[in-house]
């Protein structure tokens, strides 16, 4: 091979390796949109990351809210460590916690709550493959599980679900 074509083999694999890379590091940034404004409550920032490595990927996007004292951080995951599918139904009660899951507006929805710290998680699980998933999760302090629940929902689930499905 003459070193003319060496160099130009040797450019092409470093841009693959360099933009391949970098154009993977920017899929957070799409699922952006849908860390929706809340009427009442300031908003951060959104913040993400992704990471492609071969057979292990993860996708985040996070925002974070305030209303006063109470806290809230809108979250999706997508990749290897999303693929959990919580199909079971589940109940659990004690006088500081509760757990249950059940089906809402057609997706599986685990929430858990801390009675003593009025605090939990809104987890929607939005779709799953045989290796990877992809779920949406509401954490939440200072405020009732009922109104957690109420403010996950503004969140456009079908969306989410519909933007986050072809990043499996």
């Amino acid at each position: 091979m003459t070193s003319t074509k060496l160099r130009t083999a040797s450019l092409a694999v470093l841009f693959v390796g360099l933009i391949i890379p970098a154009a993977a590091q920017d899929t957070h940034v799409k699922l952006y949109p849908l860390l929706i404004d809340l009427a009442g409550w300031e908003a951060a920032e959104p913040e993400g990351a992704s990471m492609d490595m071969g057979e292990f990927s993860l996708i985040t996007a996070q925002r974070d809210y305030t209303e006063g004292d109470a806290e809230l951080r809108a979250m999706f995951m997508i990749g290897n460590n999303a693929m959990l599918n919580n199909d079971a139904d589940m109940t659990y009660n004690s006088d500081s916690e509760s757990l249950k899951t059940e089906e809402i507006d057609g997706f599986r929805v685990l929430q858990g709550y801390d009675k003593e710290e009025h605090s939990g998680v809104v987890t929607v699980f939005l779709s799953h493959t045989e290796t990877k998933g992809a779920l949406f999760m509401l954490t939440y302090r200072s405020i009732p599980a009922a109104r957690a629940l109420e403010l996950a929902k503004k969140f456009n689930w079908k969306k989410i679900k519909e933007t986050t499905a072809p990043l499996l």
